[in-house]
């Protein structure tokens, strides 16, 4: 459900011919693509070619070997706090209870109590918020670490296997925020080998290969009879 935070701003990003190594193996280069202001990115492609290095490339975390990575910020120097990152692992305090550690979150992102409450209800948390972080199943793990999207409201998230470990239901809710975001006139690059087809209709896919990304058009082609039918 849609609440009444204001829409991001129109912003465009532009990837240009970026190369990623590997030691000394060339994942991938010529890779280029734009994402758009209310836009999902479906990155797909085999194992190992790169999607999840490509992905902290752009979240700063890898070095580009070629290339330009340009963030469309409406602030100066203001990068990072355009988009949330979230990896394969959870970065979570094993000692801390989920309460804790959303209350930790709050405080960094500095974020408004309403946020945390939307966390909380938006993700089913509240039936184990005194739990320590070791005890939780690897579900309520992720969906813990998923909280920290809605802390604090950014224009692009960076997901990589957001839906590992989480049953049916779970997926529908984390779909849901996706789709919010989106509907936000926000930006989603996503990865995942898990189905999801609420969002596949909405994505635009992207493959990746070792001498760059092609666009899936069948999956264009579902889109558009999709919002014909509507």
């Amino acid at each position: 459900m849609l609440d009444d935070r204001p829409r991001f701003p129109n912003l465009r990003h532009r990837f240009d011919s970026l190369a990623c190594m590997r030691g000394e193996l060339l994942l991938f280069r010529q890779v280029s693509f734009e994402l758009a202001a209310g836009e999902l990115v479906w990155l797909k492609g085999p194992n190992g070619v790169g999607k999840s290095s490509l992905l902290r490339q752009l979240a700063g975390l890898l070095p580009i070997e070629d290339g330009r990575i340009t963030w469309d910020s409406p602030q100066t120097g203001g990068d990072k706090s355009l988009f949330h990152y979230l990896g394969h692992t959870n970065a979570l305090d094993e000692d801390l209870s989920v309460e804790d550690s959303l209350s930790f979150w709050q405080r960094l992102y500095r974020a408004k109590p309403g946020d945390m409450a939307r966390a909380i209800e938006s993700l089913k948390l509240s039936a184990f918020l005194a739990t320590p972080c070791r005890y939780l199943s690897s579900g309520q793990r992720r969906r813990t670490a998923l909280a920290r999207l809605l802390l604090c409201p950014r224009p692009v998230w960076l997901l990589d296997e957001p839906l590992v470990g989480l049953d049916t239901a779970s997926i529908a809710w984390v779909s849901a925020l996706i789709a919010e975001q989106v509907a936000q006139n926000g930006s989603v690059i996503l990865i995942s080998h898990q189905e999801a087809p609420s969002l596949g209709t909405q994505a635009r896919v992207l493959t990746l290969h070792p001498s760059g990304v092609s666009a899936d058009v069948s999956a264009q082609n579902r889109t558009q009879n999709s919002e014909a039918a509507a």
